[in-house]
This record gives C-alpha cells, structure tokens and sequence, in this order.
C-alpha cells in the first residue's frame, strides 16, 4: 500500500495532523518517530480504513514488525472481519520470530475451540505442536511450552486419547522443552520431576539421570545467551512498538553491530551441541531473521544471513538477498552478491540470459547516481572546511592539478576538502568501481563486445573517474589477443582528453607505454605532460621515468634530464636514486 494512498483527497478545509505527518513520511520514509505519530493519529480517529491503510503502509516499509502486526490483527477481530485477519495472522506467522504473535495466534485458536470433543482436542494441540516447531526454540517460548503441557494435563481421556498416550505426550513435551535454553526451564525441570515421580519413583530417577546433562548444558547455555542478548532489543515488552532508524555510523552504534554479529556467530557455533540438523538450522534461522529486522538497514547483518542460508543450501538465501535491497538499495555488498547468484543461476542453463543481471546493475547505477547528484548539490552549497582539512596527495585521486604549475614561485597549499566534498571522491570512486565490475561481468559472460558496449555506456555518465578507462584499456590489452594494445593505446588516448591533469591516470598511462615498449609515444607523454603539474605531484612521474629510460646506470643521460627537469622546475629537486 503505497504511504500517499493513506491520506484522504484534499479538501478546502485545513490539512489534518494525519496529513501533515503523512506528508512528512512522504519526503523523509525512514522518520521512526513520523510512523510512530502516524499510527497514534490513524488509531485515535477510530477510521477503520484509513486505520488499515497506515498499517499496511507501515508493515510495507518495516516487514515482520511484530508489534504492528499484532495491532493490525487485533483491530481486524474487533471489527469482526475474521477472513481478512486469518488471512493476515497465516501470512505473519510464516516468517515470525515474535513469541507474543504466536501466543495471540494460540490464544486464537483456543477461543475457536472451546468445545470438549476430540476433534477440538486435537485442534488445539495441532496449533501448538504447529507453534512450538516454529518459535519453540526460542528464549522467551518457555511460557508456550508450559501452556501445552497444561493443556495435555488437563486433557480427558477419550476413544481417541487414552492415558496412555496423554501420558508419552506429556513425557515428550518435557524431554525437549528441558534441553532448550528456555527462560523457565529451572521451573519445568522441577515440574518433569513431580510428573515422573507420581507416575514410578524408580523410572523418574532413571529418566532425570539420562536428561541431567542435557538440561545442565541448557542452563548453562541460557547464561550464556542472557548475556549475548543484553542490548540487542529482543528480551522484555515486544508489544511496543520499534521502528528500526538508519544507521548514522556513530561510536555508540559501533557496538551494537559488533554485538549482534558476537551472538550470530556464536548461534551457527552450535553451544547446544544440537546433532538433529534441522532443528540446528531453525534455531540459526530464527536468530537471523530477528537480526535482520532489528538491523534492518545494516547490509552486513543481511549479508551474513545470506551467505549462511547459502552455505547450508536453504532456497531462502535469493530472498533474502531481495529483501536486504528492498532496505537498502545503495548496498555494494548486496548488490554484487546479487547479481553474482543470478550470474551462477545462468551457467547452470543451456541458453543463458543475463538481462535479469544487466538490470540489477543498472539499477544499482540509477540509485547511485541519485546519491552523487545529491551529494554534488551539497558539496556546491559547503563552504566550512572540516576540522583537520583533509589534503589530497598526488596518487590522483582528486583529477585535480595545477595548470599553471610551471614558475618559479612555489605553488599554493591545496585548498582544504569540506566533508561534503570528501565524500562525493569517495563516492565518486566507489562509483568507477562498480562500473569496472560491470564491464568485468560483461566480459566474463558475455565476451570482449559486451564489455565494450558496457564501457561505452560508461563513458557517458559524468560521475566516472579515470579507473574506468584504465580498467577498459587493460581489458583489451590482457583479453584481445588480436589487436588489444592497439585499442588498449586508444582508450588511453581517448582518457588524456578527460584527465590529462590527473597523476594517477598519467602514470597509468606511461607504465602501459613502457610496457609495450612503445618509448616514442610514452617520451611524448612524458614531455607533453611534465610541465604542468607542481613539483610535488610531477615527482612521481619524474621517478618512474627515469627509472625506466636509466636503468642500465648511464650517469651522463641521468644528469642531462636533472638538467632538463631543472629549467622545468627552478625550485624542484630531482634526483634520480640509484
């Protein structure tokens, strides 16, 4: 439900606070604090629609927020619209790691089968054996547990359940509740006692000795996860609403990340020492999916739940790819994850087709460039300077330099960067990466000719930086075994017209000249290009030169182009170490 059709057709009259916020939401998505309001105002008017419209907004931008989910769920049964909450309830609890939802859930289906029969009966129990397989495993599901064996307590025997059978039900129920680190297992352990004690003396003794050193693990493993899940928002009151924020990257966040990756880890490390691999994998399971809606816009969290869903063969590991992009779009990682298993899927095909693969990189390529407009607008706008300038060196990564370097007097200190400013080259670099990785797949699947036309579209976006023309030239010169230094000294050329005043390019430039042993276009190079940068960035140049033309230790030609350079630069010392 797109968060525009929550508010209602404008009228004369004036806008409504639920307007207002709705606005708000509009231009800023990610406000916790708006979507909080919101869901206040929409459930104050008493509206049932516009109350169903904020929800499925809500739950449209925060999937398996439990607590919305239990509110949209309970306002649809007060409102007796039983189909479209039982609708809404099966698709939740599909995915839900939320022990309150699937307590509601329970609490729902007792109430539907109040009568005493056996077909009630086994209801009842279907939902929580249904439950149980799903939450069971969870800390805070020892209060579901101890509601089933109540219920098989006061279960009566019947033609379909004999005490017999109420009575190995009970026993199982108890022998895997009391090896789950549960938050009352002490509790249900002395409650398996009392059961086996009434029923043999003898049998009790032998059974709580068999189960002793699994329930004392369980125990020790529940201190274990106390602690590793202090801090994480999962324990206490999960009827509050949360609404996970963008991540600002700041000292007290670092933890947080830190922490959740500690618990993850130590969850696939298996300290229950569980051998049933399937109820191992639903235990991992249940953990990632709750960190990644606690750290829903944090794409290492969902990268990590990818690569673990993958190593284990799970179907689930491409949407949860999917769904980590959904919440952050602009992630790198997630990205080329993405396209990578969309790449394998293809190979395994006899007639591939990369389309899927060219559009999620192009994709990528839209959000990022939305990313540079706007960071270019607020780099334009800065003029305070960062506390401790930072000062670009003359690896080339600025594309800046001085035209008019070559004087006598000494050249100016480099203007300071504001943040804004080192921000868009960072970005701007990450940018020229992600095309290098592009022209990269289109070579790998689709030949030498994709990856051209993949530069070409390159060339075109006035983001890249000179990466991509040396990426595009070293390409051709390693892969086209025809003519590619040919095309290789081409692309060269064609990048001199853009970032002829770039040292980094320039050096490229020159290495691949000298590489190919083509000295009479790399001295032109050389010549054409040293008078223009300032002493401190020619001297990289200077010294990869020398090197490679004085090699052979001829003193004479070494102090004729100290001579050379001297005229160039007055007041710059070069001197060719041997």
């Amino acid at each position: 439900m797109p968060l525009s059709e929550c508010s209602e057709p404008a009228v004369s009259h004036p806008i409504s606070d639920y307007d207002a916020v709705t606005v708000r939401l509009q231009k800023s998505p990610h406000d916790p604090e708006s979507w909080k309001s919101l869901v206040d105002l929409a459930e104050t008017s008493k509206e049932p629609l516009r109350i169903r419209h904020t929800y499925d907004a809500l739950l449209k931008q925060y999937p398996n927020t439990a607590a919305a989910q239990l509110a949209y769920v309970d306002h649809l049964l007060q409102k007796n619209d039983y189909s479209d909450a039982e609708e809404l309830l099966n698709k939740y609890l599909r995915t839900s790691t939320s022990v309150e939802l699937w307590i509601y859930y329970l609490r729902y289906v007792r109430q539907a089968n109040t009568g005493t029969g056996p077909e009630s009966h086994e209801t009842i129990r279907n939902a929580f054996n249904f439950a149980l397989d799903h939450i069971g495993q969870d800390r805070d599901s020892g209060s579901i547990w101890a509601e089933y064996i109540s219920f098989l307590n006061s279960t009566k025997a019947s033609s379909t359940w004999d005490n017999e059978q109420k009575v190995d039900a009970l026993r199982k129920a108890y022998h895997k509740a009391i090896q789950i680190p549960l938050d009352n297992i002490e509790d249900l352990w002395r409650n398996y006692g009392v059961f086996e004690t009434g029923l043999d003396k003898t049998a009790a003794m032998n059974f709580r000795q068999d189960l002793t050193p699994a329930y004392m693990r369980a125990r020790t493993v529940l201190r274990q996860l106390s602690v590793h899940l202090q801090g994480l928002g999962t324990t206490g009151d999960q009827s509050k609403l949360f609404i996970p924020a963008l991540p600002t990257f700041s000292p007290q966040e670092r933890p947080l990340i830190g922490r959740w990756k500690a618990y993850l880890k130590w969850e696939e490390s298996n300290p229950l020492e569980i051998e049933e691999k399937r109820t191992l994998n639903s235990r991992i399971q249940m953990a990632y999916r709750k960190a990644i809606v606690r750290m829903r816009y944090y794409p290492e969290i969902w990268f990590m739940a990818y690569s673990w869903n993958a190593l284990i063969g799970q179907d689930e590991a491409l949407n949860i790819l999917k769904a980590g992009l959904e919440a952050n779009p602009d992630s790198f990682v997630l990205t080329y994850a993405y396209a990578e298993l969309l790449e394998r899927a293809e190979l395994k095909k006899d007639h591939r087709d990369y389309a899927e693969v060219h559009a999620v990189y192009m994709r990528f390529f839209r959000v990022l460039r939305a990313h540079l407009t706007h960071l270019t607008d607020a780099a334009a706008a800065s003029e305070s300077p960062v506390e401790e300038p930072i000062r670009l060196d003359a690896t080339g990564t600025n594309g800046i330099s001085n035209a008019n370097a070559n004087t006598t007097e000494a050249a100016p200190a480099p203007a300071p960067v504001t943040r804004n400013h080192a921000e868009l080259i960072e970005r701007k670099q990450q940018y020229s990466n992600t095309w290098i990785n592009y022209m990269r797949f289109a070579r790998r699947a689709q030949g030498q000719h994709a990856c051209r036309d993949a530069f070409r579209k390159a060339r075109s976006d006035e983001y890249i930086g000179w990466e991509v023309y040396e990426a595009a030239a070293m390409s051709e010169y390693r892969c086209n075994l025809n003519d590619g230094w040919m095309v290789a000294s081409r692309i060269f050329e064609i990048g001199m017209k853009k970032f002829a005043t770039n040292v980094a390019f320039v050096l490229s430039h020159l290495s691949f000249l000298l590489t190919v042993n083509d000295e009479d276009k790399a001295r032109a190079l050389f010549e054409g290009v040293i008078g223009k940068f300032t002493p401190q960035e020619a001297k990289p140049i200077w010294e990869h030169w020398s090197r490679s033309q004085y090699q052979y230790d001829d003193l004479e030609a070494v102090l004729e182009l100290e001579r050379r350079m001297a005229k160039v630069y007055p007041n710059g010392v070069f001197l060719f170490s041997r």
